[in-house]
């Protein structure tokens, strides 16, 4: 079974594309707001579990599913599913673990991206 990549090279090509037909830097300022953002919205999902606040997790889950797939970091997207379809079951259990998961991928993710900006320079 092959491993899906972190980012899907196919979807940043498109935004190339786009950078091309006269939005220059686009791909750059799409992963540099992603970077940021998708770090607010994990840390916002940590402060919300302790607080039990599943509907601030749903919409920050939300919110950083439709970012990753815009991007490309599909893994990342899949994940916050996950995190959605918990929340609909309210398993606060599950949610932490998969909160953990989400956490790791981030990581990987964001690392991915950096190596990615810095071989275009």
């Amino acid at each position: 079974m092959e491993l899906q990549p972190l980012i899907d090279m196919d979807v940043i090509n498109k935004i190339k594309d786009i950078e091309k037909q006269g939005a220059p830097g686009l791909v750059a300022d799409l992963l540099d707001t992603f970077c940021t953002g998708s770090r607010e919205l994990f840390v916002t999902m940590q402060q919300m579990i302790d607080e039990g606040n599943l509907d601030q997790i749903s919409r920050s889950a939300h919110s950083l599913k439709g970012d990753s797939a815009t991007i490309g970091a599909l893994p990342l997207s899949e994940i916050c599913l996950q995190i959605e379809v918990m929340v609909k079951a309210q398993s606060l259990n599950s949610i932490r673990l998969m909160l953990e998961q989400l956490g790791t991928m981030l990581d990987h993710t964001l690392a991915e991206i950096k190596k990615y900006l810095d071989n275009q320079e």
